[in-house]
């Protein structure tokens, strides 16, 4: 039988982790009879004190030396690697042992005082060598230096080349090791590295995990709190921006498109000129598209004040209005002449937009709602990918739906393209999802709901879509979380209507003429609508139907406008009717709609004087509280022309008067029975007539 007091001999002197040859299995074997266990590394794992955690429960002492590229200031940061190495490290392990179990038994020799932990700062430490001292077994020391790290990775996995040394080689090892381990005294970490292994394995109370879970997720969904250095525009948006502008950040991330759907004036473009810095910054080419006037009235002013270093002719971004994009796609005939080669221009530049964009930016989004439009597939050509990279984009839109749900899948396509997800979703998916809701909207639903699991509405898919690529707060959400950060905001605060009492018949004759004849052809339709509502009130249907019988025979020689009261023409009057309710208040707001316009006239908000000349038109009134202008004297020089301003303006004013006579006239020779002629009526109307 062999003697159990003599170390089994070794086939090899080298160990470099291959065919089972591993430092592992080396330290485990030498462990026998073991009393000490001495570890320097330029780093470890606590993964590596898990792999040896039977060694270390038997032996008396253990003493862990480490360092690397540390110093004095930089302990921390090692301590802080540590933890990096160790966590994912051990969240692998869990799989197999939930509880980490052998970690503590490591735990207990830490609180038992058998194991120490110092951090070599006085130079940087690159050492890795393993010591067993083992007083009753031969030989009584056993070394191994070499290569490999005090990690899972050194003691089993990577390529190393270490080396089994001998008794005489072993006790100068302990020699260097104790002499290196007085020079450490002063940094002990011992209690550091037991907090570590006591944050793995403690068992948390269920609610704290919910917590935490909770937490976590809301770092997934909304974004770090941390402000990043590289955007300066980032401290001055609210703090609902910044919560955006992290968020946005994360979604790219992931799914390489973005909505950002916040309600009218919370600030969606700022969050994009946040985005659009940082994509810049990182030496990537925006493409900024945008309706005309919002381009040239808000975004072009922004760009040339937040980013004009990245403005052209040698910047990232490059701006185009929404317009230049309805000409015919690729594939379509554009026959000949000056307008196909325009469109063979376009095309070309498309291609170095598709070429040259790696970030699209597309402010009212919405516009791109019809997939068969030209300017949708031709976006849909500058957002595919190139060379196998794929663009972000970013979409601002505060009505991302308009009248169906395919209003949002088309969109939506520009983030999935040909073969990409959303949420495990393709397009085509996405796009049956919404063609179902906009059937069931109508009642008209056709074949099997559009969904990938039969517990699943196709509601709750396309949530669960929306969830993964859009950003939408209401404005009650964006004042709290701003009142949380302490930068409370403001919006303007809602009131009600303000009646404003003025008087115009003093102002100008001809406006009174004007209300006296409005007053005169309407008053018939007026009386009789204030009666029908006052019998409305007493509910007397009785008395209504013999208001509305009276009214019907009588021939009013002012507008009826038959068409808003049908009801006055019909043999058997039901005033009860909605119908009947709905088109008696229409009437009234029609009456009160033109007296509005006539109100808005030029000449009767600028009622200016005619020339002299004119002996047909009235004098204009004088205001009563003006006092006389005084009198003065003829000096014989001609008196000077008017302005060119004030020549135009009387000149208008006389035109819109004339044409506002001229329509008066006409209506007030209108009879009942005659039928003007429509293209009269046109010509009227689109000469600005009442």
């Amino acid at each position: 039988m062999p003697d159990a007091s003599i170390a089994p001999a070794r086939a090899t002197t080298i160990i470099d982790n291959r065919h089972g040859n591993t430092l592992l299995t080396a330290l485990q074997s030498m462990a026998g009879g073991a009393r000490e266990l001495h570890v320097a590394t330029a780093f470890f794992s606590l993964d590596a004190l898990l792999l040896l955690a039977d060694v270390i429960a038997s032996v008396d002492r253990v003493r862990l030396l480490f360092g690397d590229d540390s110093s004095p200031r930089q302990r921390q940061e090692l301590l802080s690697r540590l933890q990096a190495t160790s966590d994912p490290d051990l969240l692998a392990r869990r799989e197999e042992q939930p509880l980490l179990s052998p970690l503590q038994e490591v735990e207990k020799a830490f609180q038992e005082g058998r194991v120490e932990a110092r951090c070599y700062t006085r130079e940087k430490f690159h050492a890795k060598a393993y010591l067993l001292q083992r007083p009753e077994v031969y030989p009584n020391r056993m070394g191994i230096i070499g290569s490999g790290n005090f990690t899972r990775p050194g003691l089993t996995r990577n390529i190393e080349l270490n080396v089994e040394l001998t008794p005489e080689q072993s006790a100068h090892l302990e020699q260097w090791f104790d002499e290196r381990w007085d020079e450490a005294s002063t940094d002990i970490v011992t209690e550091d590295v037991l907090r570590e292994i006591r944050r793995q394995i403690q068992l948390y109370d269920p609610y704290i995990l919910y917590l935490k879970a909770l937490y976590s997720w809301g770092l997934y969904v909304q974004g770090g709190s941390g402000a990043p250095d590289e955007v300066a525009l980032f401290d001055s948006l609210d703090p609902h921006q910044q919560q955006a502008y992290r968020q946005a950040l994360l979604i790219l991330e992931r799914n390489h498109g973005v909505m950002i759907c916040d309600g009218v004036g919370l600030g969606k473009s700022y969050i994009a000129l946040a985005l659009m810095e940082r994509m810049c910054r990182q030496g990537q080419n925006v493409l900024l598209i945008a309706p005309r006037n919002i381009l040239e009235v808000t975004w072009k002013p922004y760009l040339d004040r937040y980013l004009a270093d990245f403005r052209s002719p040698f910047g990232n971004i490059h701006d185009m209005a929404m317009t230049e994009l309805g000409f015919p796609p690729e594939g379509e005939d554009t026959g000949e002449g000056e307008e196909a080669r325009r469109i063979r221009e376009r095309r070309r530049h498309l291609r170095r937009l598709q070429e040259r964009a790696s970030v699209i930016v597309v402010d009212e989004s919405h516009n791109f709602r019809s997939t068969s439009s030209a300017r949708h597939r031709n976006l849909q050509a500058i957002v595919k990918p190139v060379r196998g990279r794929r663009k972000k984009i970013i979409m601002l839109t505060a009505t991302p739906i308009n009248n169906h749900y395919a209003d949002l899948s088309a969109q939506l396509s520009f983030i999935t393209q040909d073969h990409g997800t959303i949420g495990g979703y393709t397009g085509v998916q996405i796009n049956r999802f919404a063609n179902t809701l906009d059937r069931e909207r109508g009642n008209q639903i056709q074949g099997p709901q559009g969904v990938l699991d039969l517990l699943s509405k196709p509601e709750e898919s396309l949530s669960r879509v929306l969830e993964q690529v859009v950003i939408q707060r209401s404005r009650k959400t964006c004042k709290e979380q701003s009142a949380a950060a302490g930068r409370p905001i403001r919006f303007p605060e809602r009131k009600g209507p303000v009646v404003l009492s003025y008087r115009i018949r003093d102002v100008s004759p001809l406006v009174s003429h004007a209300l006296e004849l409005a007053e005169k052809r309407f008053r018939p339709l007026s009386y009789l609508i204030k009666k029908l509502r006052e019998v409305k009130e007493d509910a007397d249907p009785a008395e209504a139907a013999l208001l509305l019988e009276a009214g019907g025979k009588r021939r009013y020689s002012g507008i009826k406008l038959a068409a808003f009261l049908p009801e006055q023409y019909a043999t058997q009057p039901r005033p009860g009717q909605k119908t009947y309710q709905d088109e008696v208040r229409l009437a009234g707001l029609v009456y009160s709609n033109t007296l509005k316009q006539l109100e808005s006239k030029l000449l009767a908000m600028v009622p200016l004087p005619p020339p002299e000349d004119d002996e047909d038109d009235p004098p204009p009134m004088p205001d009563e509280d003006e006092p006389p202008a005084p009198e003065v004297e003829d000096d014989g020089l001609p008196e000077a022309p008017p302005p060119p301003q004030a020549a135009r303006t009387r000149r208008t004013a006389r035109t819109q008067s004339g044409r506002s006579m001229g329509c008066l006239s006409r209506i007030s020779r209108w009879r009942p029975g005659r039928r003007p002629r429509s293209g009269r009526t046109t010509r009227w109307h689109r000469r600005g007539c009442c």
